[in-house]
């Protein structure tokens, strides 16, 4: 018996660099999120892209300082320290990742913590 063909989503990336990317904003969301809150990771499809969003229940990030977090050596709470809220580096290194793969990194609006969106390109490939 001759098995159906099923499309599959295939995304033409370098896993390391991809996983640098998941692993800071994992690592982030760890950092922000007090005991007992949540993340999540959401992964969905668009016709032509894939996004994977993780969604914290800390702080959040303001509005006025969404696209400014992805500015090297940016760090929003002045009292964090490179020994606990790191250089300010990741977010910048991690959107130029996105990009290098065609893809981008943002922040979105989230009403209770933060919202991160990562999109890569897809190809669709048949059996």
């Amino acid at each position: 018996m001759q098995r159906p063909c099923v499309t599959q989503l295939f995304v033409p990336v370098d896993p390391t660099r991809i996983g640098q990317i998941l692993s800071n904003l994992l690592d982030n969301a760890r950092r922000h999120t007090p005991a007992g809150g949540q993340i999540t990771i959401d992964l969905a499809q668009t016709p032509d892209r894939a996004e994977i969003t993780v969604t914290d229940t800390g702080p959040g990030v303001p509005s006025t300082a969404r696209d400014r977090i992805f500015d090297r050596l940016v760090r929003l709470a002045q009292a964090r320290d490179r020994d606990t809220g790191g250089a300010g580096l990741g977010l910048s290194i991690a959107r130029g990742l996105a990009r290098a793969h065609q893809g981008e990194l943002s922040c979105l609006a989230h009403p209770n913590g933060a919202r991160f969106q990562l999109t890569l390109p897809t190809h669709d490939r048949a059996c």
